[in-house]
């Protein structure tokens, strides 16, 4: 069997991206969909403190329940940041709704997976493992940042004039 096929995609800022599960990782997900100008609804009784002061300043929107069938038919897109067992209990309410998922849990059950992901020079760099390790894509992540930035100087810097195509000279 091949493994998955690999997306880095920009999606829309203003499509609402369902997050189930407000523990620790909800709020890693939270960070990565915030920080790229998603608009992120969290379903979830509880909530970290981070999670709470976003949804505090407005930067997220926090309802204090459990997910229901009806989130998935209202969103594109949902990242389910629960246990095994909880996933395995919500898939059900997704199914027929069209929302496509991205399970932290159970990365092979669901239809996408956030890289670790940041900005450099105006480019998105991504760097997946298809939900297989989050953790190591994470570490890898820091390791090219820190090597981009090394080289290139900080990570909001711009080198080029926009719309000037200077990619091959700028790019290690």
């Amino acid at each position: 069997m091949r493994g998955p096929f690999r997306l880095l995609a920009a999606l829309r800022t203003d499509v609402p991206v369902l997050l189930a599960g407000g523990g620790a990782v909800g709020t890693r997900k939270a960070r990565t969909l915030g920080d790229a100008g998603a608009e992120v609804h969290l379903v979830s009784p509880e909530a970290t403190e981070e999670l709470a002061d976003r949804a505090d300043r407005g930067e997220i929107r926090w309802e204090r329940r459990r997910v229901a069938a009806e989130d998935f038919r209202t969103h594109r897109f949902a990242v389910l940041a629960l246990d095994e067992a909880t996933t395995r209990e919500v898939l059900p309410l997704a199914e027929g709704s069209g929302c496509l998922l991205c399970c932290c849990a159970l990365p092979r059950e669901g239809d996408f997976a956030l890289a670790a992901q940041w900005e450099h020079h105006g480019f998105a760099l991504g760097v997946a493992s298809g939900g297989e390790d989050p953790a190591g894509a994470g570490a890898m992540k820091r390791r090219l940042q820190r090597l981009l930035e090394g080289q290139n100087g900080p990570a909001g810097e711009t080198h080029a004039a926009p719309g000037r195509d200077d990619t091959k000279e700028r790019t290690p």
